[in-house]
């Protein structure tokens, strides 16, 4: 995937049931979080996520097709910190972790 270009490791959840559950398991640097997930949406995740010892301040990314400022509005109301619309390109990526910190 386009993170290994810059040594960035990645675990993936299926769900966002299985995000939080990795968050309590383990202390992320960033977490990409998709909107629109089965059995917990990408909003109810970041904000169980967000109340974890820890993650107040790490970025959470938002990865969505939906690019409305409705949408925009609602990323940011649930704690998401960065937005990153789908379909990614190598730029955006690139553009949204200069301005997470993370590159």
């Amino acid at each position: 995937h386009m993170l290994k270009q810059w040594n960035i490791e990645a675990d993936i959840a299926d769900n966002g049931l299985e995000a939080i559950s990795m968050c309590e398991q383990q202390m992320y640097s960033a977490v990409f979080m998709d909107c629109h997930m089965p059995f917990c949406t990408g909003f109810e995740a970041t904000r169980r996520i967000r109340q974890m010892d820890g993650y107040r301040n790490v970025p959470i990314i938002a990865l969505t097709a939906a690019t409305s400022e409705e949408d925009r509005d609602a990323c940011e109301q649930c704690g998401m910190s960065h937005f990153l619309a789908k379909p990614v390109t190598l730029a955006s990526l690139r553009a949204v972790l200069g301005h997470a910190s993370i590159l």
